[in-house]
């Protein structure tokens, strides 16, 4: 199995390794990362391991000034217990935005994630579009993703706080759709 945790590592799940949860018998043989770890590259099982060196290499690979930062990066996740926090923010998030769907089904359905790795639909490209562009008028930074998905990937340091503000601003452009 090959794991992609390109946007999924380092946390925003509530776990370092979103496969961590998972409840995997085995773990993957292979997961990749990049992005928010500072480099890109992968890990593996020692069983697959190339029997030659530098049979596998990415440029992306090997900066020993990207792997200090990183270290550094992950002991400030794990002293100040970000990864707590997100998966008490995620519950504060996805509950609000499921209360959100109830209220206006005709606008937004599917709420879902893990931790504030979350995402809602529009119930059509353009009520995504129109939403998307109303909360960024209100001044939350977020994106679309596919067809009809909303999605959030607030940083790790966005806290139950942050969840209720997004949320109270997300009802309030909710109220004004026609």
């Amino acid at each position: 199995m090959i794991v992609d945790e390109v946007q999924t590592g380092l946390g925003p799940t509530g776990t370092l390794w979103a496969h961590e949860a998972w409840g995997l018998d085995d773990p993957p043989e292979y997961v990749t990362f990049g992005k928010k770890m500072q480099l890109g590259g992968y890990y593996h099982l020692e069983q697959c391991r190339p029997r030659h060196a530098m049979r596998i290499n990415s440029t992306w690979m090997g900066d020993p000034a990207r792997m200090m930062m990183l270290q550094t990066i992950v002991d400030e996740i794990i002293s100040n217990q970000w990864l707590s926090n997100v998966r008490i923010t995620g519950e504060v998030l996805l509950a609000g935005m499921k209360q959100l769907e109830d209220i206006y089904p005709w606008l937004v359905h599917r709420a879902r994630g893990v931790g504030t790795f979350c995402a809602i639909d529009g119930r059509t490209v353009d009520i995504r579009d129109e939403l998307l562009s109303e909360l960024k008028n209100n001044g939350v930074l977020i994106s679309s993703s596919g067809d009809k998905a909303i999605r959030l990937r607030p940083s790790l340091i966005f806290q139950p706080d942050h969840a209720n503000i997004f949320l109270d601003i997300f009802e309030s452009v909710l109220k004004v759709q026609k």
